[in-house]
């Protein structure tokens, strides 16, 4: 992923996804350009390329939950739809904001503390089939709390419900911009 910070949140300029899955790989592009039409491609390339046009306003799977890591950041909820294209499918993730939770730091969670809650659900919309096989989470909730001064809260939980089961992930470390933590193991 490559892009640039905005004013308005974030300008996407190129995407790519290196996929290998049972004994095909794949391998994702996507060129955003900043005032033009993404313009992406899939290798090989999926059956309904026609279908997979993107909308002007589309961003790539990351830029996506960057912008509600952004947003609450600066004080905002998470309750946003984001356009999605990622070289192959057409999708929005909609993210519906839950609000502030306690986590505790017990078990497998390494952070406690206050954290925002979001609801993340995939609403596919064009390139994909039943038959494909969707690597992306298809529905989930992410935890953010703010480590450091500026316009972020980052991601210290998610859970995620995919195409193959469920995947639980902690922010084990956190290193930059005047931060050095490492949560207890």
């Amino acid at each position: 992923m490559r892009g640039r910070l905005a004013p308005t949140g974030s300008q996407p300029e190129a995407y790519s996804a290196d996929v290998r899955r049972d004994k095909a790989a794949r391998h994702d592009k996507v060129d955003f350009r900043a005032n033009a039409t993404a313009s992406g491609s899939s290798s090989p390339s999926a059956k309904n390329d026609a279908a997979t046009a993107p909308p002007r306003d589309a961003v790539d799977p990351l830029t996506a939950y960057f912008l509600v890591e952004r947003r609450l950041g600066q004080g905002g909820n998470c309750t946003l739809t984001v356009p999605v294209f990622d070289g192959r499918h057409r999708y929005d993730l909609k993210f519906t904001d839950l609000g502030e939770q306690k986590l505790s730091g017990v078990r497998e969670q390494r952070y406690g503390g206050d954290a925002h809650a979001c609801k993340m659900t995939r609403e596919n919309l064009a390139g994909a089939t039943e038959k494909d096989k969707v690597e992306m989470p298809q529905r989930g909730t992410l935890w953010y709390a703010r480590f450091m001064a500026g316009d972020l809260m980052l991601p210290v939980k998610a859970e995620l419900v995919t195409e193959i089961g469920s995947v639980t992930g902690h922010l084990a470390e956190l290193h930059g911009r005047g931060v050095d933590l490492k949560f207890k193991e």
